[in-house]
C-alpha cells in the first residue's frame, strides 16, 4: 500500500508495510506506520517484530518524524508495547519541538504528542494490517 498524496488535512493514517517477512508463523520484519498532519509532517512508528508457531513478539518501537521539518524537531520520550493474541499494540510518547535556530538553543513552543496504535502481522492474509489509530496533542 502506498501512502496517499501529501495533501492531506489535517491527519491521515497510512500503513507503508510491504509484507510481513519471512519464516514460520506470520514472519518477521519492521513495519513502518505513519500519520499526517497538516499534508506536510509525517510522525513516523517503526515497529519490529518476529513470529514463529509460538505466536508473535513485538521487538521494538521507534518513532521519527519526516517531510516538511525545517523548524521542528522530535524527541521520543516513552514507548510502551503489549501483545495480544498476534496483535502487537503500542503507545509511544514524544514532544514536538518548534525552534529557531537549533534544537535547544532555540526552542520556542513544545507539543507533547501521544500515537497509540496496533498492527497484526497475521492480518490480512499474513501482509499484515493496522496503523496508527489515536494521535492526541497538547500544549506543553
Amino acid at each position: 500500500m502506498t501512502c496517499p498524496p501529501i495533501i492531506l488535512d489535517p491527519v491521515e493514517s497510512c500503513d507503508n508495510n510491504n509484507g510481513s517477512g519471512q519464516g514460520n508463523g506470520c514472519g518477521s520484519g519492521t513495519v513502518t506506520l505513519s500519520i499526517r498532519q497538516n499534508g506536510t509532517l509525517n510522525y513516523n512508528v517503526d515497529v519490529s517484530y518476529n513470529s514463529n508457531d509460538t505466536g508473535v513478539q513485538a521487538t521494538g518501537v521507534n518513532s521519527y518524524i519526516s517531510g516538511v521539518t525545517l523548524g521542528v524537531s522530535w524527541t521520543q520520550n516513552s514507548v510502551s508495547q503489549n501483545v495480544n493474541g498476534n496483535t502487537i499494540e503500542f503507545e509511544v510518547n514524544g514532544t514536538l519541538n518548534y525552534n529557531i535556530v537549533f534544537e535547544g538553543i532555540g526552542t520556542v513552543y513544545k507539543r507533547r504528542t501521544t500515537l497509540k496504535g496496533t498492527y497484526d502481522p497475521c492480518g490480512n492474509n499474513g501482509g499484515g494490517s493496522g496503523g496508527i489509530e489515536e494521535f492526541l496533542q497538547t500544549a506543553n
